[in-house]
């Protein structure tokens, strides 16, 4: 009997990017200096980098956090100086925080 290994988390990620067209992702993050960075691999090593690469999740929940927190401190200062209104302030930080991506391709967006 043959031994079933586990698929690698990630690899269903992966393998829907290689059927998309996609060879080469791109991971952006900011470091402990507040300076944007970048690391990319090739679409047949995403599956290892989203598990041991770069410590993606930890990375995911601070790029939102801090993302978020820019994005409101600007938005602020917009509205500060009458540049926006609540409403388009609003409106700006829905389509930032994902209102675009999901017109970009097709999702649904609250």
């Amino acid at each position: 009997m043959a031994t079933r290994h586990p698929r690698r988390p990630g690899s269903d990620l992966a393998e829907q990017a290689r059927r998309a067209g996609v060879r080469l992702v791109r991971f952006l993050y900011t470091d402990n200096g507040d300076i944007t960075r970048g690391k990319a691999t090739h679409v047949d090593g995403l599956a290892h980098r989203l598990t041991d690469g770069i410590g993606l999740p930890e990375l995911f929940w601070l790029a939102a956090r801090w993302g978020r927190r820019g994005l409101g401190t600007v938005l602020d200062e917009l509205i500060a100086l009458g540049a926006l209104d609540d409403g388009e302030a609003l409106a700006v930080g829905r389509r930032v925080l994902g209102g675009n991506a999901a017109r970009i391709y097709g999702l649904p967006w609250p």
